[in-house]
């Protein structure tokens, strides 16, 4: 096993969370053989370096709180790191319903005053589209919306 690429991954381990896919990503351009590739993710598992439901749950926390994300766009992007579903579920437990709901009203209100439409129902479109691109739910985010019109 290279020392000096163990070395550099551990450090880049040390300086923020990853998961196993970022590891893979990263060790990709280096000139290194897939066994030797295996043997240092392996390592940094073992040591703790790297630990995908810690990674989850900071994932699912940090889109949450500071992009204002919904469920089923965090859930998507984890799924992209190949984090398997019963991870990514019990990650998902830190979000507070009521929290959630918080959030999704918040999002629609900042967003209600940027947006025009011709009517309500257009105005009502516009925010319901960009509330599912934020990955929240279809059926919070009608309810909430009834709740504003």
């Amino acid at each position: 096993m290279d020392k000096e690429v163990l070395e550099k991954m551990a450090n880049y381990c040390s300086r923020a969370e990853h998961c196993e896919q970022d590891i893979w990503d990263k060790l990709k351009g280096n000139e290194i053989a897939n066994g030797e590739k295996c043997e240092i993710v392996e390592w940094l598992v073992r040591e703790r370096f790297v630990d995908n439901s810690r990674y989850a749950r900071a994932y699912v926390k940090d889109k949450f709180q500071f992009n204002k994300w919904g469920r089923k766009k965090i859930w998507m992007m984890l799924k992209g790191k190949r984090i398997d579903e019963s991870v990514i579920s019990e990650a998902m437990e830190v979000i507070d319903e009521d929290k959630y709901i918080e959030v999704l009203r918040e999002v629609i209100d900042v967003q209600r005053k940027k947006v025009k439409g011709k009517s309500e129902y257009e105005v009502k479109g516009k925010l319901y589209n960009f509330a599912l691109a934020r990955g929240f739910e279809g059926r919070l985010i009608s309810e909430v919306l009834n709740g504003f019109f």
